[in-house]
Formats: C-alpha cells, sequence, structure tokens
C-alpha cells in the first residue's frame, strides 16, 4: 500500500510528503485526528511500525517525509484549524515516544510542529507550541533531531486569531522553526512569498531574529533539499 502509494507521488513529480502522522489515537472522537481517521493507533509500537513502514517505501523513491504533530495532537478535544487545543491535562509523555524512536532509527527527514498549548512546550500561557522555543528546545536538546523543523500551516485559526502575519512569522522562526507553511488554501495569494521573505529580513536586519540561527536554519534546509 505505501509502496503503491510513494510510487503514485513520485510519478506526478512530488518528491516531499508532510507524513506520516505519528500522533497516538489518545482521543478516539479528536475532531482532527482521532475522528477523521487520521492516527494508526493508540499504541507507540503499532504508530512507529506503520509510521517507518511508510518512511521506507518513500525512501526507495527518493521522497522525503515529515513527522507530526509535535509534541502530539492525538488527545486534543479541539481542532487547530479552528482555535488553539490546550492539551495541558490530556497530554502524556508516551505521546514523544514516536517522535524519540524514529529520530533514533535515522528515519526522520523532517518534524512538523503543530500548534498546541501545554506548559512543557509553550513559552506562554497562551503561546502555541509552533511559536515557542521551548518546543524546538525539546526537539534539539532532548530528542536530539538535528534536521529540519518545519510548523504546521500558520494560517490555521490557532495561529490568526491571535496573531498577525507579521508577528506569527517572527515568532516563529525565532522559535527556531526552518520552514514555515502558509497554505493560501482559502484564497489565493501570489504575493505571499515575497511578503514574508520580507518580513524575515527586516527582522534579521532589525535584530529581531538572530542571523547565527537563520543561517544555520538556511543551512538545514539546504541540506534536505540536497537529498531530493
Amino acid at each position: 500500500y505505501y509502496l503503491k502509494r510513494a510510487a503514485e507521488l513520485a510519478f506526478v513529480g512530488i518528491n516531499f510528503n508532510f507524513a506520516p502522522v505519528v500522533d497516538l489515537n489518545v482521543n478516539p472522537l479528536n475532531p482532527v485526528i482521532g475522528a477523521l481517521g487520521r492516527s494508526f493507533s493508540a499504541r507507540v509500537d503499532d504508530v512507529v511500525r506503520q509510521a517507518e513502514s511508510l518512511i521506507q517505501a518513500h525512501q526507495i523513491y527518493k521522497i522525503r517525509t515529515c513527522l507530526k504533530h509535535f509534541p502530539g495532537h492525538g488527545s486534543s478535544s479541539s481542532d487547530s484549524h479552528k482555535n488553539l487545543p490546550d492539551i495541558s491535562r490530556s497530554w502524556t509523555a508516551q505521546e514523544l515516544e514516536p517522535f524519540k524512536r524514529i529520530v533514533n532509527d535515522k528515519l526522520c527527514d523532517c518534524i512538523m510542529m503543530g500548534h498546541l498549548l501545554h506548559p512543557r512546550f509553550s513559552d506562554g500561557a497562551h503561546t502555541p507550541s509552533s511559536l515557542s522555543i521551548k518546543s524546538v528546545s525539546v526537539l534539539r536538546d532532548e530528542i536530539l533531531f538535528r534536521g529540519p523543523i518545519i510548523t504546521d500551516d500558520l494560517q490555521m485559526g490557532a495561529i490568526t486569531e491571535n496573531y498577525s502575519e507579521k508577528l506569527a512569522t517572527t515568532l516563529a522562526a525565532r522559535a527556531g522553526n526552518d520552514l514555515l507553511i502558509f497554505s493560501t488554501s482559502k484564497r489565493a495569494d501570489e504575493n505571499i512569498g515575497a511578503r514574508i521573505n520580507d518580513i524575515l529580513v527586516t527582522a534579521t536586519i532589525n535584530r529581531e531574529l538572530d542571523i547565527n540561527m537563520m543561517a544555520a536554519s538556511a543551512y538545514r534546509v539546504a541540506a534536505l533539499r540536497r537529498t531530493l
């Protein structure tokens, strides 16, 4: 099944798949994970086995993959497309295990940061993990992931209900994310690439963003692109 999917993607020229979902199915009624059948299982072993099978199938066709949604979206009771899910009481450390094991098995190309609220991963009482230094620090210092970190879509309700485009962009980069997603799925926006680039360049010139951190992000992204 995974080989067939990877072959179809390769046939149409796609070389990067934002999969697999490695969220544990902690809450089967979760409107954006469990209820949509997006989680492999509530068991870590099952999730890791299925995710690694998907990744290895994609590797055969030289397609890179991305684990999501760090630090774990499976226990939430709300949809981050609409608002910011608070997982402070529902999340458990077990939800980190798929990320840890797949990184340790050297099968992780990229990790997507979810828009989630939890004291361990949020820099402030209302700050999404995707905009927080704490989250990136866990990935870098505890899980020892050295590849690119990418945000979930920064045009989702969890972000747009509280942050302007400029502020979300600056905070996401400052947190240590290497790639930022702006889906433009609701409306076309031909100028968004240039606009986001201008925000990042201006913030770096004004020293709101550290130039060495930006250079390190560029290096990680370039290293990934060389494998495509």
